[in-house]
C-alpha cells in the first residue's frame, strides 16, 4: 500500500479514536500498527507545523525548518519510548510499534490543535496565561488518549499501571525539556 494511501486512513483512523476515546477503539487500531506509518504521519505533520511556523515567525531558514521537525519526532518518540520502557517494568506485554501506532492517531490532532489555539492566543488575547493554559490542556489531553491507548497496547491488567506509565512519560518529557531549556538559554 503507498504511503499517501496510508496518511489517508490514519486521518480516518484519528476521527474514530478522537471522537471514541476508549480501550476497545485504541486495540481495533492497534491491530493495524505500523512503525513506519507512524513515523511518516508524525513526520509529516512535524512538517507542515514548522513550515507554518517559520512563515507566521518570519523565521523561514532550512535549519530550523529541519530542527523543528527533529525535535517533534525526537519529542515524540521519547514520550512513546518512556510510557514502554516503564509500561514493560510494570508487566506490560505489548509491542513498541503498536505503542507507536496509537500514540501518532491522538498525538498528531492534539498537538496540532493545541499548537494553533496558542497560535490564535498569542494574536488574540496576548497574554502568557492563556497560551500556558492551552498548553496545560493540551499535555491533560495527551496524558487522557495515552492512558487510553497504554492500556489497550500495553494489556495492563490493572489501570494503575498504564497510569504510572504515562505519569513517567510526562515527567521524563518535562525533565528533559527542562534540560534542553536551560542549555540553550
Amino acid at each position: 500500500m503507498h504511503a499517501q494511501v496510508r496518511i489517508r486512513e490514519m486521518l480516518n483512523y484519528r476521527f474514530d479514536v478522537i471522537r471514541h476515546p476508549s480501550v476497545k477503539t485504541f486495540r481495533f487500531y492497534s491491530a493495524r500498527a505500523s512503525d513506519s506509518d507512524a513515523l511518516t504521519y508524525v513526520a509529516v505533520m512535524a512538517f507542515i507545523i514548522a513550515l507554518i511556523s517559520a512563515f507566521m515567525g518570519g523565521v523561514g531558514s532550512a535549519m530550523n525548518l529541519l530542527l523543528a521537525m527533529i525535535n517533534t519526532l525526537f519529542n515524540f518518540y521519547l514520550f512513546a519510548g518512556v510510557v514502554y520502557f516503564v509500561g514493560k517494568q510494570f508487566g506490560g506485554g505489548g509491542e513498541f510499534e503498536s505503542v507507536v501506532y496509537t500514540f501518532s492517531l491522538f498525538h498528531v490532532p492534539i498537538l496540532l490543535l493545541t499548537w494553533l489555539l496558542q497560535l490564535v492566543a498569542i494574536y488574540v488575547i496576548p497574554d502568557i496565561n492563556v497560551f500556558l493554559y492551552i498548553g496545560l490542556l493540551g499535555t491533560a489531553a495527551q496524558a487522557f488518549y495515552a492512558y487510553l491507548a497504554a492500556q489497550s497496547c500495553l494489556c495492563f491488567s490493572r489501570r494503575l499501571d498504564a497510569l504510572l506509565s504515562v505519569g513517567a512519560g510526562i515527567l521524563v518529557f518535562w525533565v528533559i525539556q527542562q534540560i534542553f531549556r536551560t542549555i540553550t538559554s
